[in-house]
């Protein structure tokens, strides 16, 4: 009884629900094409901008990287509830490295 007690505890963690919720979002097809056209927008205009368009190109810097910020913090969300819902593997990776 213990076991599944603590079961039911680990997959309604804040972790899990984060990592859920996450992980929906990055394999939502309107979301992946909403950022690859954003990603894609910001791209193109860093690369548009004429040398004396300093600002210009640092704001879109800017938000190029804080598409990939958001990324990135989904995809570590994801990463942690993989690791709080199967620890042993996460022990047998480090191991290994």
């Amino acid at each position: 009884m213990a076991k599944k007690q603590k079961e039911t505890i680990v997959e309604e963690s804040p972790v899990v629900k984060m990592g859920n919720d996450a992980e929906t979002l990055l394999n939502n097809e309107i979301f992946i094409s909403v950022m690859q056209d954003l990603m894609n927008a910001g791209s193109t205009s860093i690369l548009r901008t004429a040398p004396d368009q300093k600002d210009m190109r640092e704001r879109a810097y800017m938000f190029y990287v804080a598409l990939n910020d958001i990324l990135l913090t989904l995809r570590n969300r994801v990463e942690a509830k993989d690791a709080e819902l199967n620890p042993s593997e996460n022990t047998d990776e480090e191991a290994a490295a």
